[in-house]
């Protein structure tokens, strides 16, 4: 009661911050970007260090898209 998120006031502000500036689409997307990021860096990829730097860029893209 009081707490239906389970966290704190302070983590709540913090988190709803960080969402600013998102939609559902672009969120998705950098869900996306991530997930094959994270294979990109476990061997996937030929070069980590550059699916890094194109998934920072894709990243960026999808939270400015409107």
């Amino acid at each position: 009661p009081g707490r239906p998120l389970g966290m704190p006031p302070w983590k709540i502000k913090k988190a709803q911050a960080q969402a600013r500036g998102w939609d559902q689409s672009g969120l998705a997307d950098a869900m996306q970007v991530v997930a094959g990021l994270n294979a990109d860096v476990k061997g996937v990829a030929a070069d980590a260090d550059y699916a890094l730097e194109r998934a920072v860029l894709r990243i960026v893209a999808a939270h400015g898209r409107r």
